[in-house]
């Protein structure tokens, strides 16, 4: 397969593609990236993942395959959810282990908060006043790393 787009004999532009095949709740995609202007694949990418009524699992590769993560979410309740996902990226000599909930306390407000290896603490809410008016309020606080 070749492809390029050309204006006055120079390639310009980038092109991403990607492939997504699914069924009975499992997904596995493939993507890259190509550089037009330099001529060169920017990113070959792969995911594969699963999804039930309760659950999501994911797993991923990244940067030519050198970065990689893990993704769970398991529903705990109606209204909560609990997520985690361990992350080699760059040139980390440690992965990068990330917890978090997201609770809805009424139809009106949902509330999210996060915490990770890298001793990062998010926390996010956003409040439903009617159907045209939100209120979304988020804060990080990046602390001491604990790697």
């Amino acid at each position: 397969f070749d492809a390029s787009v050309k204006t006055n004999g120079a390639a310009i532009g980038d092109v991403a593609a990607a492939i997504v095949v699914g069924m009975d709740g499992v997904a596995v995609g493939v993507k890259g990236e190509f550089d037009g202007a330099a001529s060169e694949l920017t990113n070959v990418a792969m995911k594969i993942g699963y999804t039930a009524a309760d659950f999501a699992a994911t797993v991923t590769a990244d940067k030519y395959f050198t970065e990689f993560s893990l993704s769970y979410f398991q529903k705990i309740s109606g209204s909560c959810k609990l997520g985690g996902e361990i992350a080699l990226k760059g040139d980390a000599k440690f992965p990068t282990i990330t917890v978090g909930t997201v609770c809805s306390a009424s139809d009106t407000l949902t509330t999210r908060v996060r915490v990770n290896s890298d001793a990062v603490v998010s926390y996010a809410a956003t409040h439903t006043i009617d159907s045209n008016i939100k209120f979304n309020y988020a804060t990080k606080v990046e602390t001491t790393k604990i790697n």
